[in-house]
């Protein structure tokens, strides 16, 4: 997929109506350049209310729920590589930013094996301090869009 003008690959921004605007700064879903999708960093989704997947009101305060937004992180996943013209078969890339990685990388890690089964892809997990928002865990995405894929 290339420009005619100017020989360079098109870059094609993507915005899925049916999810929110991914975090307040209103950038695409995606952004597909070339043969490759590049997903903006994914964090649970917004309830109606305000209130974010995998994140309660508890009775001793906030609960987090790393499953629920993971859960939540891999649907929007699928509609996005979905209107890219990709799915997971597809992923070659990435990259998991985790808070409180002693406790979390366990299910991080059983979650995520059952989304990518067979051919996973390259991965990168980085521990971090914290997230603007009430989450425990982002995924930033990279895959590929056309014949290729990782099966």
């Amino acid at each position: 997929m290339t420009d005619r003008s100017t020989g360079q690959p098109a870059i094609r921004r993507v915005v899925v109506d049916s999810l929110p605007d991914p975090m307040p700064s209103h950038h695409p879903h995606c952004v597909i350049a070339g043969d490759f999708v590049f997903v903006s960093g994914l964090v649970s989704e917004r309830r109606a209310d305000g209130s974010r997947i995998g994140v309660e009101d508890g009775q001793a305060g906030r609960v987090h729920d790393l499953r629920a937004q993971l859960h939540s992180i891999f649907r929007q996943l699928d509609v996005i590589l979905r209107a890219a013209g990709s799915n997971k078969t597809h992923v070659v890339d990435v990259q998991v930013f985790l808070l409180g990685m002693s406790e979390n990388f366990a299910v991080m890690n059983e979650v995520y094996g059952t989304y990518f089964e067979a051919n996973v892809p390259a991965r990168t997990t980085v521990e971090v301090v914290r997230f603007p928002s009430e989450v425990l865990v982002e995924l930033k995405v990279v895959a590929t869009v056309g014949k290729t894929s990782r099966e």
